[in-house]
C-alpha cells in the first residue's frame, strides 16, 4: 500500500465492532454482493479510496469480492487501458462494468456495488434494503433523472399540454450535454458516489466481448467523447440499450450528500444507506469517513 497520511496512521477500526448491526442473517445477504472502487493514482483520491478499505470495506464480505479500478491498488490483471485523468472516466466504467460481469458468474453474485472513492456505505442498511427484490430482474438502483432535456422534463408542464408548448425554464437551470435519446427524454441514473446493479443486468451487459470492444461498444451507445467525464449518462444509455431497467433507490437504501449530513444525523436516519462524502478541501472526506465510522462503532459496540 502507499504511505497512509496520518490521519489515517491512527488506530485501527476493528471491523467486528463496526458490522454489530447485523447478524448471521445479514452475513449472509452480504455474501450474495461484490463491490466495485472506481479511484484514480492522485494521492488525495488514494488517500479516500484508503480511508474506505480501513472503514466500511474492511469486511471479510468486501475483501473477498473486492475489484479496484484505477490507481496503484488497481487489482485487475494486467495494466488498466484506460487514462488515469478525468478523459479515463468512460473506459474505466466500461472496465467496472465488463469485471464485475465476469466476477459475478465466477462467484455466484445477486448484486454488484460499484462506488467511487468518496462513497462511505452503511453495508447491512443497503443488504437489507435490496433483499426484497429478485436479482434475476435486470435493474440498476440510483438516483433518476440526470441529463434529461429540458424538453422532456416533468417541471416542463406545458410541453404536456395540447399545444404542446414550453414553461419557461426555473432559473438556475442547465441544459445537460445530448447523450442519448433515452436519457434525454427518460432521464439517467444521477450516481452521486455509487449505484446497485443486479446479476439479471450484468447478464445482459458483457455478451460476447472483449474488454477492449466492449470499453468500443460502450462508447459507441452515447453521444459523448471518449474523454467525456459523465460516464453515468454514459452507463445509462447503455443500460436501456440492453433492456435494463433504471430504478430509485428503495426505501432504506437512499443515498445522502455527506454536506448536509452529521455523522450522527445518518446514524438516526434508517433510511439512509450511503453517503456522499464530497467536502471541501478534501481532507476532510478521509476525516468525516473516520467520523462515520466511529459513530457506528460506538453505537453498535
Amino acid at each position: 500500500m502507499a504511505a497512509s497520511s496520518p490521519l489515517l496512521l491512527r488506530r485501527e477500526r476493528s471491523a467486528a465492532a463496526m458490522h454489530r448491526e447485523h447478524d448471521q442473517q445479514d452475513l449472509a445477504r452480504g455474501s450474495k454482493w461484490i463491490y466495485a472502487m472506481q479511484t484514480c493514482g492522485k494521492p488525495t483520491y488514494v488517500a479516500q479510496l484508503e480511508s474506505q478499505l480501513r472503514t466500511w470495506a474492511a469486511n471479510a464480505n468486501v475483501e473477498e469480492r473486492l475489484l479496484i479500478i484505477g490507481g496503484p491498488h488497481d487489482n485487475g490483471q494486467g495494466q488498466l487501458a484506460c487514462s488515469d485523468g478525468p478523459d479515463g472516466q468512460l473506459c474505466k466504467e466500461a472496465t467496472v462494468l465488463y469485471r464485475s460481469a465476469i466476477r459475478a458468474e465466477e462467484l455466484g453474485a445477486d448484486w454488484l456495488l460499484h462506488v467511487i472513492d468518496d462513497a462511505y456505505i452503511v453495508l447491512p442498511r443497503l443488504w437489507k434494503a435490496l433483499e426484497s427484490f429478485n436479482p434475476a430482474d435486470p435493474a440498476v438502483f440510483s438516483d433518476i433523472g440526470c441529463g434529461r432535456s429540458w424538453k422532456y422534463a416533468p417541471e416542463n408542464t406545458g410541453a404536456h399540454s395540447l399545444d404542446g408548448g414550453e414553461s419557461t425554464k426555473p432559473k438556475g437551470w442547465v441544459e445537460p450535454d445530448y447523450s442519448c435519446e433515452t436519457v434525454s427524454r427518460h432521464g439517467g441514473i444521477c450516481t452521486a458516489a455509487g449505484y446497485v446493479v443486479s446479476r439479471g443486468a450484468l447478464n445482459l451487459l458483457r455478451q460476447n466481448h472483449t474488454l477492449q470492444s466492449f470499453v468500443e461498444d460502450y462508447r459507441g451507445h452515447t453521444n459523448f467523447s471518449a474523454e467525456a467525464s459523465a460516464s453515468d449518462l454514459a452507463s445509462s444509455c447503455l443500460f436501456y440499450s440492453r433492456g435494463v431497467a433504471l430504478r430509485e433507490w428503495p426505501h432504506g437504501a437512499r443515498m445522502v450528500p455527506g454536506s448536509e449530513y452529521a455523522a450522527t444525523d445518518v446514524l438516526k436516519d434508517t433510511d439512509i444507506a450511503s453517503v456522499h462524502v464530497e467536502l471541501t478541501p478534501k481532507a476532510r472526506i478521509t476525516e468525516y469517513m473516520l467520523e462515520l465510522h466511529d459513530v457506528f462503532s460506538a453505537a453498535y459496540a
